[in-house]
């Protein structure tokens, strides 16, 4: 609420982002001399902390990784959970239905995941870049168009979020074509339409 904030947190949160970009770019690059048979490239930071550190230090590395990789599933979850049951619903239903629907909600994503995992196994970094690449076609092209264009109608928006994920869900079990693009740029450009159709009121 307090305006004056937003350049400190602006600055904060820039210079984080640099640190952690920084330190993963120098990490990668120092696992390629030191560990250059690592067949796996995803397991460079725990093949590093073993080599280079002591074993109790090491232990407490991977243990503060793993931590925050349960942290961020759990937090995920949660998230989800409470926006189907809040959002989506406008919060119309008392504290106990919501409670229900909510376990039932991250038990269902829960079993999508273990599912996903199982069935169509894939390395992390290329689900992330998935899952990013999703939630951007989703909510970048809307976004870019409000900024834009003002406000987009209410269906045109839910048009542009819809056909932004799942084209790029579709677009992913396609054959790939070189550098990924039919995947990374219709999805985005469908969205980016939709969204502008929906503004058009607005010129």
């Amino acid at each position: 609420e307090d305006r004056k904030a937003i350049p400190t947190a602006r600055l904060i949160a820039i210079s984080w982002a640099v640190a952690i970009y920084t330190g993963m770019v120098l990490l990668g690059w120092c696992g390629r001399i030191l560990v250059s048979a690592l067949g796996d490239g995803e397991q460079v930071l725990f093949a590093l902390a073993t080599l280079l550190l002591p074993s109790i230090l090491a232990g407490i590395m991977v243990s503060a990784i793993l931590s925050a990789i349960m942290s961020t599933a759990d937090s995920q979850l949660l998230v989800a959970a409470s926006s189907v049951s809040h959002d989506l619903r406008n919060g119309k239903m008392t504290t106990h239905e919501s409670l229900k629907q909510s376990r039932w909600v991250v038990l269902g994503i829960g079993m999508a995941a273990i599912a996903l995992a199982i069935y169509s196994p894939e390395a992390i970094f290329s689900r992330v870049l998935f899952a990013w690449q999703a939630l951007a076609a989703a909510f970048g092209p809307l976004l870019i168009i409000t900024l834009w264009r003002g406000r987009v109608e209410g269906p045109w928006r839910i048009a542009a979020m819809v056909s932004g994920f799942v084209l790029t869900v579709i677009l992913s079990w396609t054959t790939e074509t070189p550098g990924d693009i039919a995947e990374r740029f219709v999805p985005m450009l469908v969205a980016l339409g939709l969204a502008w159709w929906g503004s058009r009121n607005n010129s």
